[in-house]
């Protein structure tokens, strides 16, 4: 069964190239780079759930519907609003069922809680295990590549330690928030295969990449990444074509 696999942090879908600081609305720019990618599985990051920052509205939703997907789930990590609503994190859209969503705290934490989601994706009678995460925040932007690395580190231990032990095909799309050198330390790459695409802070110098997609239990799989498409979101998306 062929699967095409993608990656997207859309960050809110409130990017603004000219002003990283800005808040315009990005969302028919975002859909229209997930329409053309036509993934089967989607995983995304930022992703915003009634802000007043971007509208207060279901982004999740709204590109599940504006895209034609039937199967979504939202995985929130940091509650910014009021009530029961006002949420940020990460959520994963499907052409096939996903059965069985478990949102997971990571057991080490700064200041924002993290979580990561393992859903079993019903692929016509097979079964994908699909993980999404967002680790926290290397401090890249405030104080440096050296900064909260470690919590990164220890939080994408914690999640391969459990892929591991899955016995049937998984995917994990995140952002790690972790230049790539850094993530084949926490990584046995005998058990899992990285694509080291994702988020290039340097063009000239790919070792900062911190987007990935990482397979286990899946011997046929043909990557395809990008580094420079950065348009509607200050990450470029990944997308790798894989068989189960």
């Amino acid at each position: 069964m062929k699967l095409k696999i993608v990656s997207y942090n859309i960050k809110s879908m409130r990017y603004d190239p000219e002003n990283p600081r800005n808040n315009i609305d990005r969302r028919e720019d975002v859909a229209e780079v997930l329409r053309r990618l036509d993934g089967d599985i989607v995983g995304l990051q930022e992703v915003d759930h009634f802000l007043a920052r971007t509208g207060d509205y279901d982004q999740t939703k709204y590109l599940a519907e504006t895209l034609g997907y039937p199967y979504y789930h939202f995985t929130y990590t940091v509650d910014k609003g009021k009530g029961t609503e006002g949420k940020y994190g990460h959520a994963i859209m499907s052409k096939y069922p996903i059965k069985e969503p478990e949102d997971k705290e990571f057991s080490v934490q700064i200041s924002e809680r993290r979580k990561y989601c393992r859903a079993v994706i019903d692929v016509e009678g097979k079964e994908l295990v699909f993980y999404n995460a967002h680790l926290t925040t290397s401090g890249h932007t405030r104080i440096g590549l050296e900064g909260n690395k470690i919590f990164a580190q220890y939080q994408l231990k914690e999640l391969m330690n459990r892929i591991y032990a899955e016995e049937g095909p998984v995917v994990l799309t995140g952002d790690f928030n972790l230049i790539f050198e850094k993530q084949k330390e926490c990584v046995d790459t005998e058990k899992v295969y990285p694509l080291n695409g994702g988020k290039d802070f340097s063009v000239e110098e790919p070792k900062t990449r911190i987007d990935n997609i990482y397979l286990c239990n899946i011997e046929k799989h043909d990557a395809a990444v990008t580094y420079g498409e950065r348009g509607a979101s200050d990450h470029p998306w990944i997308h790798a074509d894989i068989e189960i």
